[in-house]
């Protein structure tokens, strides 16, 4: 199931709860972009019953793979082939310490579907990407070592808000959610150069958590340690990762799309209740006025949603035609800046500009979009753009008073409240692949890629304790 939200303010959400990552000054293995790691690789090819010692054949060498290769090699592959990028192991440091902040972080949202079916809340993962995962030395002993594998897909998610954009919880991800945690929104910590929310990443590991120093696990055997005097990675740019329609995931896996028809939906989520019949004149419109209203997130049959797109976007050009100076001048203060993919660099001008995202249920968490009072209304849902921008201002504000943290080192970059550019048109074709980078399975086959965060946080006696204890339901 999808949804669309107006693209201009997404960005904005986006750009708004980008983190500032803390590295381990210890750490020598420094993130990288999708495009490095193919690069660096080659393509293998095994069946599925060999082991990693065993026999495969090289698809693609090294130094040739680019996303279009990689999926027509996925789709040629037989059923059940196991497909693996292998990184060369020069490469596993990552990019230079000097490009760290040109590093761009992928950006996943969300739509949450709530008990009764409203929206929740908006939940966008921010996906970083390390090539290599360096190795855990058992109970601190330096020749007891374990852990190490190529490729490290980790990710932290904001939970906003989904019409005021305003930042509710940041899930800190470690572990494969077995040692993450939740903190408030008005308690996430923040870089104070930058203002951006602050995430701790543990040496070697890359998990995020929301302060630095050691977080005991297994046993105090396998401890993780985070600091706050390394590097400081300041993304500048965050890439919007693209809708996963079903045709993009058919063309990716070599199936042939489906159909679109009346009976093929690409969501059918129950946003509120209609107005009741005694409510619909007071309230100024009725159907027709809900469902014009419902520009702003479309859960409607494909056919339909393209129907009132084209009639949205040639009424906001019209309106745009008289007033759009104003409109500029409106949002201008609260507008993130906006980055093409082919390489220019401006704002998007809203004209019906819209995303296709993904909804998934709800898992329970007690960090509702009304601060625990449930699923928001269609009053909410169809808030304008105007009231959108006055809330992200607001906001802004709220986050130029950032808690306090321990500075610590830096590697020269970032700016005082500083967001990033958001790119919206790179198309990331590698994101379908399903196959292995390094050993680490391809985001888009992990779980937390398709639904809502847990609920609860891992407790410390959950860490020490509790590891053999499944991952919450």
């Amino acid at each position: 199931m999808s949804a669309e939200l107006e693209l201009e303010w997404l960005c904005e959400v986006v750009a708004r709860h980008a983190p500032a990552f803390f590295l381990h000054p210890a750490d020598r293995y420094m993130p990288c972009t999708a495009e490095y790691f193919m690069r660096h690789s080659e393509l293998r090819q095994a069946a599925p019953s060999t082991s990693d010692g065993g026999s495969s054949s090289v698809l693609l060498p090294r130094g040739c793979i680019a996303a279009p290769g990689l999926l027509e090699a996925q789709r040629a592959a037989p059923p059940g082939a196991r497909l693996q990028l292998n990184l060369d192991p020069a490469a596993r440091c990552g990019m230079p310490l000097s490009q760290l902040d040109d590093v761009p972080i992928y950006a996943h949202p969300k739509l949450i579907r709530g008990a009764h079916g409203g929206v929740e809340a908006l939940e966008i993962s921010f996906l970083t990407l390390y090539a290599y995962n360096g190795e855990y030395r058992v109970g601190g002993l330096p020749f007891l070592t374990t852990g190490a594998h190529d490729g490290d897909w980790e990710h932290c998610t904001a939970r906003v808000h989904p019409t005021s954009g305003k930042l509710l919880g940041m899930w800190y991800n470690a572990h494969r959610s077995r040692d993450g945690c939740w903190v408030g929104g008005l308690e996430v910590p923040r870089d104070p150069a930058s203002g951006r929310v602050a995430a701790f990443v543990a040496l070697h590991g890359h998990g995020t958590y929301p302060q630095a120093g050691r977080v005991l696990r297994h046993f105090f055997l396998g401890n993780d340690l985070c600091s706050g005097e390394g590097p400081i990675w300041r993304p500048r740019h965050v890439v919007l990762l693209p809708p996963l329609h079903e045709e993009a995931a058919a063309a990716a896996t070599g199936d042939a799309p489906a159909a679109v028809g009346a009976s093929v939906r690409h969501g059918t989520v129950q946003l509120d209740d209609a107005p009741a019949s005694g409510q619909e004149e007071a309230d100024g419109g009725g159907v027709d006025g809900l469902q014009a209203g419902l520009s702003a997130l479309h859960l409607e049959p494909l056919q339909q949603q393209q129907q009132q797109q084209q009639q949205h976007e040639n009424s906001q050009g019209r309106q745009d035609a008289s007033n759009g100076q104003h409109r500029r001048s409106s949002s201008a203060a609260a507008s993130a800046s906006i980055k093409n993919g082919n390489g220019g660099s401006g704002r998007v001008e809203v004209a019906g500009g819209r995303r296709r995202l993904v909804h998934a249920p709800s898992r329970g968490s007690s960090l509702s979009a009304a601060g625990g009072s449930g699923s928001s209304s269609v009053t909410n849902l169809v808030e304008t753009a105007a009231n959108r921008s006055t809330h992200m201002a607001a906001g802004a504000a709220s986050a130029a008073t950032p808690a306090a943290i321990r500075s610590g080192g830096n590697n020269g970059g970032g700016s005082s409240l500083s967001v990033p550019q958001v790119i919206v048109d790179d198309p990331c074709e590698w994101v379908f692949f399903r196959g292995e980078w390094g050993t680490t399975p391809a985001p888009i086959c992990q779980s937390w890629f398709h639904r809502a965060e847990p609920p609860l946080s891992r407790t410390s006696l959950q860490r020490l304790f509790g590891h053999f204890v499944s991952e919450p339901a």
